[in-house]
């Protein structure tokens, strides 16, 4: 179709579900709500031990995954946005940590911060780059970079319907039936 700026259908569907459906529903979002988890044995984050950095359960592949928290799904859409951005617009992961918040709000602006990069690159990268393929820093090194944005919003749409899912749950928390 002429005239569609493909680049820009890209980031509006990240940005639309990030500004109107995400972040409207994790305003107010407490610590109990962040961390709560409804069963037993849940990957979640915790404080470091003597001092040490918070953690994060591990992300290894079992199956069934097990459920998440709040935190755990806000960390790591944390390293969805942080690793592809440092993979294709920073230095490369040599070395780098992200941040973990062990609190509500830390963990909401630490997210939004990595979003916010991965937003920003996209909009000041050209139009052209979408095209070219995404190299062999990506498990498909052929595919093209829009279709690895693609990826990354479905990352990111996926995994903030299950924050707003889980405050919906965390309401209702006293008329479940488990």
């Amino acid at each position: 179709m002429p005239g569609v700026n493909w680049k820009n259908e890209l980031i509006d569907q990240l940005t639309f579900d990030w500004d109107y459906m995400f972040l409207p529903r994790m305003e107010g979002l407490t610590d109990e709500e962040y961390l709560w988890a409804p069963v037993e044995d849940v990957w979640t984050v915790h404080a470091g031990v003597n001092g040490e950095l918070a953690t994060v359960d591990p992300q290894r592949m079992v199956e069934p995954a097990p459920f998440t928290t709040i935190a755990w799904r806000l960390h790591h859409l944390t390293r969805v946005f942080g690793v592809r951005w440092h993979d294709h617009f920073g230095n490369g992961m040599d070395g780098v940590e992200f941040e973990i918040g062990l609190t509500a709000a830390d963990g909401m602006r630490i997210v939004q911060e990595s979003y916010e990069r991965w937003r920003d690159s996209l909009l000041a990268m050209p139009s052209e780059r979408l095209s070219q393929p995404c190299g062999p820093i990506e498990p498909f090194p052929e595919a093209s970079f829009a279709a690895l944005v693609l990826h990354i919003s479905r990352e990111c749409i996926h995994h903030a319907a299950e924050c707003c899912l889980i405050r919906d749950l965390y309401r209702q928390r006293d008329t479940l039936h488990m």
